[in-house]
């Protein structure tokens, strides 16, 4: 698994370790008792014949119980760690993290379920995701040509997705979880003090024959240079504006 560079990626992986683990035990403990049972019960002579064997009660109430327990383990680890994603709001006021476009009461809780530093509505198109900064400038960049999503590093940033067309969804396993990016939906999702690098994630939804072609590559830059780059892009939008 890649290293996290956010707090919620840190906890899905702790997840994921644990469940690692668990199946690692599970296999070796398995094809232990395969081997021994091959070798225990094998025919020891052509004329050699097995005893039937009808059941054992022990037995059966083991391989119940034991994965039962295994399985309600997992379960509350996983009910336990998506409680504590950032994610998917701020950890004092969860939110209703997808809505339909134009609610504006789900809208409202959103914009009031924690205080960001920047918001960047994101759209999935067939087959690049288009970038707009909800700040001073007004930003549009997108993803053609292996561009990047520039954000800055320690702050708190939320993520506004939607289509344009097909359901797409959006997924950068360093930074956080997965989430579906649906037409006439807006999806919320918060990044918190994510580390500076470059990330690469991917569509995880088939959306079209280019499906392999949209990336999603996040640059993660510290405050200083992400003003300046921000600074410089603005002012080529408008230059490109101005000459048309």
């Amino acid at each position: 698994m890649l290293p996290p560079a956010t707090p919620d990626a840190q906890l899905i992986k702790n997840l994921y370790d644990v469940v690692f683990v668990l199946a690692v035990v599970t296999f070796v403990l398995v094809e232990v008792l395969l081997l021994v049972t091959a070798v225990r019960f094998r025919r020891k002579s052509a004329t050699d014949s097995p005893v039937p064997v009808h059941g054992n009660n022990l037995a059966e109430l083991g391989w119940t119980i034991v994965p039962a327990i295994v399985v309600a383990i997992v379960f509350w680890l996983s009910i336990d760690t998506a409680g504590k994603l950032t994610g998917h709001g701020s950890s004092n006021a969860p939110i209703t993290r997808i809505h339909a476009i134009g609610d504006k009461v789900a809208e409202r809780r959103v914009n009031e379920s924690a205080a960001v530093d920047l918001v960047v509505e994101i759209t999935g198109r067939q087959w690049f995701w288009t970038y707009t900064y909800k700040t001073a400038g007004g930003l549009v960049a997108d993803s053609n040509d292996g561009k990047a999503l520039v954000l800055p590093a320690g702050k708190s940033i939320r993520l506004d997705l939607t289509s344009a067309d097909v359901i797409h969804a959006w997924w950068v396993p360093q930074l956080g979880p997965m989430l579906y990016v649906n037409p006439g939906e807006r999806t919320a999702i918060f990044i918190q003090d994510a580390q500076p690098g470059e990330y690469i994630g991917q569509c995880n939804f088939f959306c079209g024959v280019r499906h392999a072609y949209m990336l999603n590559n996040i640059k993660i830059v510290p405050q200083e240079e992400f003003n300046a780059w921000y600074k410089g892009s603005v002012a080529a939008q408008e230059t490109v504006v101005a000459s048309r």
